[in-house]
């Protein structure tokens, strides 16, 4: 994923800064995150824009904020809970 998030620039940067800053994340894990996110949404992406697939704005909606949740969740498989469950209560 380097190669891409490299081609990705300033703005995977400042996604990865503000993922560290709103959920109290290790640079590691932000990327992580990132990373795991940025894939599943190409991925729905890529099946909506090919029409293999088409999903209501409510369906995509919980989908991604399932991933996201989910992402969050394995990025900080290691994290104390408290830490997880405090850096969600944040929001």
């Amino acid at each position: 994923f380097d190669d891409v998030f490299g081609e990705l620039g300033p703005t995977a940067e400042a996604c990865v800064a503000l993922l560290q800053k709103e959920y109290a994340l290790t640079g590691d894990e932000a990327k992580t995150l990132f990373e795991n996110v940025w894939i599943y949404t190409f991925g729905v992406g890529a099946l909506c824009a090919t029409r293999a697939a088409a999903f209501s704005e409510a369906e995509m909606s919980s989908m991604l904020s399932t991933a996201f949740a989910g992402a969050l969740f394995t990025a900080t498989a290691d994290v104390p809970l408290d830490r997880f469950v405090q850096s969600l209560i944040k929001k």
